[in-house]
Order: structure tokens, then C-alpha cells, then sequence
């Protein structure tokens, strides 16, 4: 399907990228929570058989094993790409070496919860490695320090962060991320992204455009057969040129369920896709849609009528807005917005109007230009309410949930735990500029 006036950006390397994928210079930090407070002096991995025998290392004796460097490509399943990767770890030959095992399958589980499912296959003949070190340095907690798996021939959610240990199994177990709707495999050449009717692409027509501010675009659109949505879910979106090139790029919805999709797209400077949708799409123009997609960030209407608590930075507003306007029932709901100046407070109008009429609090922190008596400064513990001081009704404490950049969900995390929240209730999306 060809989309009008699409014609792409042909980034160098993109010939070495997979389907659906594009370059991308920096390390974009991908999480579902707060990084776990894991140190090389407490850390332990463990391989644990389907006999329950146990083999187990500390950081001294996984550091004094034979290490490898290894240079190689990731591919995220977001769909950016880094190119030639330099990483350090020891090989999974060498920690399966002395391993008696019948196994097929590994469950790998990190120090967050988190789990993975893969082929024991995928783990032997040089193709992983348990990683300490990125380019020359410490692997970096964001990124899944102190030691990642590293599967680089499958989608990086298969590459466990801050790795515990493996469960060698005689049959395959889904993991987390395949449990809310990812492949049970995940081969990037394959474009095994999602499971079942998730991966396929639906026509999308665009019904309406509604510029939100000078840089931030709603897109309406009709997806006929598009399954219903929760509030704080993505969708893929994907822009086809005349000569067959594509690109792909994942969206939160801003539309509660039930109605059109609509989509408000950051336009980022230099990007391929975000300033089409943003300063080209017009009504009638036909585009691609997928999803929708992911479960870790999602809202459920009703599930336990417990308060909300939603920070945003910038774009991040984007899929709290969609829990907002799903909030039928008046479930108490306080929104902390940090934006630049108020010209880049996206829905400034509706959230005016809903501070009025709805049980929604919101406060704005201004970063560089705020109206006269308003808070400017970045968000602190100023602002960050207690799980009990007041800022909500008694009863159960709130489900909260963080979207921005990768610094500022970070420290907007440290914030929530020093004033005494739950880490284990505290939801994050964060993301990197997408092009």
C-alpha cells in the first residue's frame, strides 16, 4: 500500500538491517520498571536443570572465566538497530560446558521478574553470551548492568537484562514479554515480532488531522478489524514509498477504547517517519497499522477502582491521556505534566476542561518558560505525593504509572521509592527520540 508523499529516508546501513528496522546511533534504554538495585558484590547467576541440580557463580567466578569480545549488530523489537556492538562476557559453551542436561528449552529470569523463553539451541555454538562490559566500560545498570544475556541473532527482549539465572526445561514456557502478546521465538529477519493476529497489518485511512502544538500532531484514523485497545498501548505504524521501501515505527494510542484510533505523533527533527504523519497526512491518505501491542503498561477500566497517578515528560503524555479519557468512572486520577513552555502542553485545552468537570488534578512543572505564578523547574520531591499524605482517598494505594525519556523516568523513579512507593507498583515506558 503505498502512502502519499512518502518517499523515506535511506539512512546509511540500512541495507544491514532486518525488515521493518532502522539505525540508531545512540542506546535507547528500554524498560518495564525501575532498574533493580543489583551490585557486582551481592550478584549471583545460576543454572538450574530440569533434575533441580544447580550450578551457580558469584562476579569473581563468572569474571575469571575465559571472556570473549564480541563485535555485533541488535536489533530491538521497537525497530531500531545498533550497529557493530562491542561487548565483553563469557560464552553460554563455556557456562553449559559441564551442564548433564536433556533439556530444550531455557527460561532466563532477571533480578526484576522478568523472564524469557528461548531454544537451548539458540544458547550453544558461539550465538550467546552473558555480558558484563559495553564499549570498553561497565555495563551500565540502564542497560542491564551488572551482567545482560546477550542473544544478538533474535530480538533484543530475548538478550535478558540483569540476568539471575536460566531454568533448563523439557518444554518451552513462555516468558513475560511472550505471555503479552510478543513471538515465542522472535527472529528479526524473520520480522517475528508478535504472536498470532498481533503481527498482522491492517489498511488505516486517515479521517481527521489536529495539529496539538507547533510540533505535535493527532491522527485520526479507520482501522476496520483493529482489536480493541487498552488504555496505554501501541500500535505499529508503517509508511510505504512508490519504489516498495518501507519504514515502521511504534505509537502510543491516545484514543480511549471503543471509538476511532487516533494517534498524536512528536515530529522529531531529522526523522523519517514523525514529520509525514505530523506535517503531511491528510484526510484520505492510507497508511498501515498493526497491533495492538504490549500488556506491561496497560490500563484496565474498573479493575480495582484504585486512584491513578500519571507523570509525563513531553510526548510521554501521550498514553496517559488515553488512561484518562477511559476513566468513566471517576476514578480519582492526578496528573504531574513537565514540559518545556506552555506552548508545548499537548491537549492543553481538553486537560482545562477535565481539571473542571472530573475528579483529574493536574500540575504542570515548566522547564524553561512558565506563565506568571506557575511552578518552573524540573519535577522533585516537591511535587511527588506519598503513598499517604493525603493526595488521595483512603483505600488502595495508587497504580502509577511514568512515560518519558529514559532521564527523566529515572529520575522521576528515584523520586517515587525515596518518598516511600512501591517499586513493584510503579509502571515506566520510557523512549528514546523516534524518528
Amino acid at each position: 500500500m503505498i502512502t502519499r508523499g512518502f518517499q523515506g529516508a535511506r539512512r546509511p546501513g540500512h541495507e544491514r538491517l532486518p525488515s521493518g528496522q532502522y539505525p540508531e546511533a545512540g542506546f535507547p534504554v528500554m524498560s518495564i520498571g525501575p532498574a533493580p538495585p543489583v551490585k557486582p558484590d551481592t550478584w549471583t547467576f545460576a543454572i538450574t536443570t530440569e533434575a533441580g541440580e544447580r550450578h551457580a557463580w558469584d562476579w569473581d567466578g563468572i569474571t575469571r572465566l575465559p571472556a570473549e569480545d564480541i563485535i555485533t549488530d541488535v536489533h530491538c523489537v521497537t525497530k531500531w538497530s545498533k550497529l557493530d556492538t562491542r561487548w565483553r562476557g563469557v560464552s553460554l559453551d563455556t557456562l553449559l560446558k559441564d551442564v548433564a542436561t536433556d533439556a530444550t528449552h531455557v527460561l532466563a529470569e532477571g533480578a526484576d521478574g522478568y523472564t524469557t523463553n528461548l531454544p537451548l539451541a539458540d544458547l550453544r555454538g558461539g550465538r550467546a553470551w552473558l555480558v558484563f562490559e559495553f564499549d570498553g566500560r561497565p555495563l551500565e545498570p540502564d542497560h542491564g548492568g551488572p551482567a545482560r544475556l546477550l542473544v544478538p541473532h533474535l530480538y533484543l527482549w530475548k538478550s535478558a537484562k540483569w540476568i539471575t539465572g536460566l531454568r533448563l526445561l523439557t518444554r518451552d514456557e513462555d516468558g513475560f514479554w511472550e505471555e503479552n502478546g510478543y513471538h515465542a521465538y522472535g527472529d528479526p529477519w524473520r520480522e517475528q515480532r508478535y504472536a498470532g493476529d498481533l503481527g498482522a497489518w491492517r489498511a488505516a485511512t486517515v479521517t481527521a488531522v489536529k495539529a496539538e502544538t507547533p510540533t505535535a500532531t493527532t491522527i485520526v484514523l479507520d482501522v476496520p478489524g483493529l482489536p480493541e485497545h487498552l488504555p496505554g498501548q501501541t500500535v505499529d505504524v508503517k509508511l510505504t514509498a512508490a519504489d516498495g521501501y518501507d519504514a515502521q515505527r511504534s505509537y502510543s494510542i491516545a484514543s480511549p477504547p471503543g471509538g476511532p484510533l487516533e494517534l498524536t505523533v512528536q515530529s522529531t527533527r531529522g526523522g523519517e517517519v514523525s514529520p509525514h504523519l505530523s506535517g503531511e497526512a491528510r484526510p484520505g491518505d492510507r497508511i498501515e497499522v498493526r497491533g495492538p501491542i504490549g500488556g506491561s503498561f496497560a490500563w484496565e477500566p474498573g479493575e480495582d477502582d484504585a486512584p491513578l497517578l500519571l507523570i509525563a515528560g513531553g510526548s510521554g503524555i501521550v498514553p496517559l491521556m488515553s488512561m484518562i479519557r477511559s476513566n468513566t468512572r471517576g476514578v480519582a486520577a492526578r496528573l504531574i505534566y513537565s514540559a518545556r513552555t506552555p506552548a508545548d502542553i499537548v491537549y492543553a485545552g481538553e486537560l482545562a476542561e477535565r481539571i473542571d468537570a472530573s475528579a483529574l488534578a493536574v500540575t504542570f512543572c515548566y522547564t524553561r518558560e512558565a506563565p506568571p505564578g506557575e511552578r518552573l523547574g524540573r519535577i522533585d520531591a516537591t511535587v511527588i505525593p506519598g503513598p499517604g499524605d493525603g493526595a488521595f482517598p483512603e483505600g488502595p494505594r495508587p497504580g502509577i504509572f511514568v512515560c518519558g525519556p529514559p532521564g527523566f523516568t529515572r529520575t522521576v523513579v528515584s523520586l517515587l521509592v525515596e518518598a516511600g512507593h512501591d517499586p513493584a507498583a510503579i509502571r515506566v515506558e520510557s523512549f528514546g527520540p523516534v524518528a
